[in-house]
């Protein structure tokens, strides 16, 4: 059984590494029909723009409560991803918590810290949809913001709400486990979901 989870599991893996691949590839081909500008200036100003402006995104930080909400949802999903790293690892080698065994304490200090940012990014998503759809900030109903952007903004949203409800899900029914089998591997009380436990604790019961 768990040699077809590790298929199943390669097999979506591998159809979406496909399909993004393809997206890549598309914006790639849309950036190459630009033509090329000589450049002038300072090269290390050029460098010190492509770190704020691309990587640090700078511009998002102009106004204060957008910049805060941003923030959160900028750190959070790159530093959520070592936790996704780790799930990618367990459906490949048919592990389970693969990292616990070797960072020990630290496991549960970064599983709780990751939560954190889950929390926060997930705060900041519904903040974000409530902005855009109730108060309706003007600049989101704007000439530009046509039906497809407007959208568009909407879903992403969505689908990172339901991205962090599904790792707090996964850790509270882990530890639902964890209390049931002395032998499922352990990642100490993690406080967020914890407070989602009640809801699984029923279930696989007689």
């Amino acid at each position: 059984m768990a040699v077809v989870q590790q298929v199943l599991f390669l097999t979506t893996l591998a159809v979406a590494i496909f399909l993004i691949g393809k997206r890549v590839s598309r914006i790639k081909s849309n950036i190459q029909l630009g033509k090329p500008t000589p450049l002038t200036g300072s090269q290390s100003a050029r460098w010190r723009n492509v770190l704020l402006i691309a990587f640090g995104q700078k511009k998002m930080f102009k106004r204060i409560i957008p910049a805060f909400l941003h923030f959160w949802i900028y750190i959070g999903f790159i530093i959520i991803n070592l936790e996704v790293l780790e799930f990618i690892l367990d459906g490949l080698l048919g592990t389970h918590r693969l990292f616990a065994p070797w960072l020990g304490g630290l496991y549960h200090l970064l599983m709780n810290f990751f939560e954190f940012l889950a929390i926060a990014v997930l705060a900041s998503c519904v903040v974000f949809l409530f902005r855009r759809n109730i108060l309706k900030v003007k600049r989101f109903w704007s000439a530009e913001m046509t039906a497809w952007p407007r959208l568009d903004g909407n879903l992403i949203l969505v689908i990172e709400i339901a991205l962090m409800l599904a790792i707090l899900t996964m850790n509270a029914s882990d530890q639902v486990l964890q209390s049931r089998d002395g032998h499922y591997v352990h990642t100490g009380r993690l406080f967020f979901s914890a407070l989602l436990m009640p809801l699984f604790e029923g279930l696989g019961t007689p």
